[in-house]
């Protein structure tokens, strides 16, 4: 992962980060983050996601947001390289 933009840049409020997937990487495991949103821009490929009990595949330029609490899950390319820009909100872990 290529940090873009740092918490430190934007006073603790955002974080950017573009990968790269290769079809040989699983994606990321089921999860849940309290403190923070976030949002995906796939670039190129094609990228699984479980947000909650909702899947979807999105394709370049296509966004997927994912809110704080809900279980989520980037499921890893079969046959292609993913291009992602992955966008970290960070807040106040009261927000519901």
């Amino acid at each position: 992962m290529l940090v873009k933009v740092t918490a430190g840049d934007t006073l603790g409020r955002l974080t950017v980060l573009e990968g790269r997937m290769t079809p040989h990487l699983t994606g990321a495991p089921a999860h849940v983050h309290e403190g923070h949103d976030e949002t995906f821009i796939v670039l190129e490929g094609r990228m699984r996601f479980r947000v909650g009990d909702h899947f979807r595949t999105a394709v370049p330029g296509e966004t997927v947001f994912a809110s704080r609490h809900p279980e989520r899950r980037c499921l890893g390319p079969p046959r292609w390289v993913i291009g992602l820009v992955g966008m970290v909100r960070m807040g106040s872990s009261s927000r519901p």
